[in-house]
């Protein structure tokens, strides 16, 4: 028989017998479904506290458009309160702020969200779905 081979067959075979490689053969499956299925899961955790976000509209035609729900609450600022009192507030009693400055018809750019952290991009959807409505219903009826 060819020394080679010999030497193959006896290293594979010591390793075969070990108790680690039996044990990561069938460990490993359950390993790979966790590392699919951990993730997913905690995406689809519910945070149940409700988050308030103000509203600061100074065009005064989005900020109704905003509903609130069980998760997210959408309070317009009062016109005496200024925009970095709110600012100052984040992380204690406010999730985030939304300001929109003017026509987002004509200057798109003209909102922004500030937040203590990351947004969540279930609240980012819902804000740009319900602006983006309203600004495709303003541009109808100006061409109306």
């Amino acid at each position: 028989m060819n020394p080679l081979q010999l030497i193959i067959e006896r290293e594979y075979v010591t390793r075969v017998k070990k108790k680690s490689f039996i044990f990561l053969t069938l460990f490993m499956p359950f390993l790979f479904v966790a590392i699919a299925l951990v993730p997913a899961l905690l995406a689809s955790i519910k945070d149940s506290t409700e988050n308030k976000v103000v509203v600061i509209d100074n065009t005064g035609i989005y900020a109704p458009e905003l509903t609130s729900d069980e998760q997210y609450v959408f309070v317009q600022s009062d016109a005496n309160t200024s925009a970095d009192t709110y600012k100052q507030q984040l992380g204690n009693d406010i999730f985030a702020v939304l300001s929109i400055t003017g026509d987002l018809s004509e200057t798109p750019k003209s909102v922004s969200l500030l937040s203590e952290k990351q947004p969540p991009m279930e609240l980012i959807t819902r804000i740009e779905a319900a602006l983006s409505e309203k600004v495709k219903e303003q541009k109808l009826d100006r061409l109306a």
